[in-house]
């Protein structure tokens, strides 16, 4: 498949069309998820009921050969923020 067909074109720069995922907790961030329930979201926001969660949409940049995450579009799309 051409790497055309997964990255967008957004603000002068190639990213990558589909997100991976973060869980943050209090700060700190997990490993790089492929889906959103892979990070365990739910689980985090019964672990830790009085921090700081978030899921956060990661979208790496794109060359045009290669995926870097140098410079990603981070996204937060959930949080426990009220």
């Amino acid at each position: 498949m051409s790497i055309d067909r997964n990255i967008i074109k957004f603000d002068g720069a190639m990213y990558a069309r589909e997100p991976e995922f973060i869980l943050r907790v209090n700060g700190n961030s997990s490993m790089l998820c492929q889906t959103e329930k892979d990070c365990g979201y739910e689980k985090a926001l019964i672990d830790y009921p009085n921090v700081l969660v978030e899921l956060v949409k990661v979208y790496p940049s794109c060359d045009g050969e290669n995926f870097s995450y140098e410079f990603p579009i981070k996204i937060v799309s959930k949080s426990n923020i009220k």
